[in-house]
């Protein structure tokens, strides 16, 4: 498995340091916006450059036939790169940007609504993916 990091700092580490732990030893590939030398020493492959440049990321995933992503960084979701991995067929681990609005939402809807009235409709709410 090809496991594409998006971000390159200390969380972005631990993950790549953890999945080179993994028995399955996935090749290990980054995209950062500056050379963590940690990520660098685990990855088989790291690209370095603006990573909320969706487009150019994508474009590297596809160089490298990555499997699945995982998204660090709030900057490349809210530029839709979990939504444009995914049209790509590429599995991510990320918020699209619905979701990711949603996310900031909530708590503004949990002030203005009865907590308890809130929390009942968004259980039962039918959200797009």
């Amino acid at each position: 498995m090809r496991v594409l990091i998006v971000g390159s700092g200390a969380r972005e580490h631990a993950l790549a340091k953890a999945f080179s732990r993994s028995s399955a030893k996935p090749l290990i590939y980054c995209c950062g916006t500056h050379l963590n030398p940690g990520i660098h020493s685990l990855s088989t492959g790291y690209w370095q450059g603006d990573i909320a440049a969706i487009e150019a990321v994508t474009k590297q995933a596809k160089k490298w036939s990555i499997d699945l992503t995982i998204i660090g960084p709030e900057a490349p979701l809210e530029k839709g790169l979990a939504d444009l991995l995914k049209q790509e067929g590429i599995s991510v681990v990320g918020l699209s940007k619905y979701w990711l609005n949603l996310k900031r939402v909530k708590p503004l809807l949990e002030i203005c609504c009865n907590n308890t009235i809130f929390r009942v409709l968004l259980n039962f709410a039918h959200f797009p993916p």
